[in-house]
């Protein structure tokens, strides 16, 4: 999702995953070590674009780590 809106505004971004055949970025999206990479050309309009779709949220995949579900909750 993420590598896909940075594509869709000409960031040159690939998804890096663990494995080695051509499914894995599909299958590990949720899993430990998926990383999105950015050409660093493009890194700081990359980091403007990230900002504007998900703010502060390291983790858009994923959800909110324990902490930050459990501050919302209070």
């Amino acid at each position: 999702m993420v590598s896909d809106i940075l594509r869709q505004n000409g960031v040159r971004a690939v998804v890096q995953s663990g494995a080695n055949d051509a499914f894995s970025p599909v299958f590990s999206a949720t899993s430990p070590g998926v990383a999105v990479l950015v050409d660093e050309r493009d890194f700081d309009r990359a980091k403007e674009l990230y900002a504007s779709f998900f703010g502060e949220d390291t983790s858009p995949l994923t959800g909110p780590t324990s902490d930050e579900g459990e501050e919302e909750a209070e």
